[in-house]
């Protein structure tokens, strides 16, 4: 009997030592299937940050582009605005030179007509000194 006794506990020892080893292996086994499922979130994680930032990237790009044509689309507008002002200069410089075309020619137009009177009057003169 006491053979058995010694052959039971030697038995419950080693079962004992057999599901010691089993639990630290479940738990060694969770432990890694943990980092692996926390490996595998941060690869992900990863993937979608660099992918964020080529969006950003992107929309950065576009704003700056947009802004560029924005400066641009102003310094046009003020252009278009002085070259309107230089339109009305010429306008109105070329309505004055005509107004000075018709002013020297009615004053050309009165000077024939006082060296007319001129000559007529020196003609008309009895000492016949006149021209």
């Amino acid at each position: 009997m006491r053979r058995w006794l010694v052959l039971l506990g030697v038995l419950a020892v080693a079962a004992s030592a057999v599901a010691a080893y089993a639990l630290l292996q479940t738990g060694e086994s969770a432990d890694r299937e943990r980092v692996n499922s926390l490996e595998r979130s941060l690869r992900e994680a990863n993937v979608q940050l660099k992918r964020a930032n080529r969006e950003r990237e992107l929309e950065r790009r576009e704003l700056e582009r947009r802004l560029g044509s924005a400066s641009e689309e102003s310094d046009v507008a003020k252009l278009d605005r002085r070259l309107r002002g230089i339109e009305r200069d010429v306008v109105d410089a070329l309505d004055a030179s005509a107004d000075n075309g018709r002013a020297l020619s009615r004053l050309g137009g009165r000077i024939d007509r006082v060296s007319d009177r001129l000559s007529a009057v020196q003609d008309r003169r009895p000492d016949g000194a006149g021209r």
